[in-house]
């Protein structure tokens, strides 16, 4: 069985199922004449950016230590309440973090050796995919930051603080108006042609 309990030909039938359907989809859409203009995919970039611009980023996050002797209760969300202090320090390392990186430290060496998101750390702070301001699924104050950063290679100047602790956020990667235009362009107008396919599909 597959990891998600499915036998091995019932993930064949399932799989066949769904390229038959986007098969089939491309096969309506050119049998209808279906297109979509770049002019059409402008159009829909201009009437909501914050559905495609989008960013690439790597993060060192930083959380604050309970005091050795203290038992630390947590918030209604499950989160730990942490004292000034603890908040304090675990700033004051993040600041020294960004020193090291104006000193030209390598970004995804300090992630490995001192980012306490384990699971982007072994991968050099590297967050997967890309995500728009509509669709990000990081707490306001991540994304925020994340779309403040206007250059690839840029990273935060001040750590950024949520209940997690406090991010240095490194931007990797930018589609907007100023960065990979044409490219973000020609994205949109699969995904708008995809969507008119599905729907002469259903």
């Amino acid at each position: 069985k597959t990891q998600y309990g499915l036998g091995e030909d019932m993930l064949k039938d399932i799989l066949g199922v769904q390229l038959y359907s986007e098969k089939l989809g491309e096969y309506l859409g050119e049998e209808q004449g279906i297109k979509v203009s770049k002019k059409a995919a402008v159009k829909a970039y201009n009437k909501a950016p914050e559905n495609y611009d989008n960013r690439t980023v790597s993060h060192i996050l930083v959380t604050p230590e309970v005091a050795d002797g203290r038992t630390a209760e947590t918030d209604e969300n499950g989160s730990t309440i942490y004292t000034d202090e603890e908040w304090a320090a675990a700033e004051a390392k993040a600041k020294d973090l960004i020193a090291q990186l104006d000193d030209g430290a390598d970004f995804a060496e300090l992630a490995k050796e001192n980012s306490d998101d384990t699971a982007s750390a072994a991968n050099g702070g590297a967050l997967d995919g890309s995500f728009t301001r509509a669709d990000s699924s990081y707490v306001e104050e991540f994304t925020t930051a994340s779309f403040a950063l206007t250059e690839k290679g840029q990273y935060t100047e001040e750590p950024v603080k949520s209940t997690y602790g406090y991010h240095i956020i490194l931007c990797t990667g930018i589609q907007d108006k100023d960065h990979d235009y044409d490219k973000l362009i020609k994205s949109i107008r699969k995904d708008l042609l995809a969507e008119k396919q599905q729907e002469a599909f259903n």
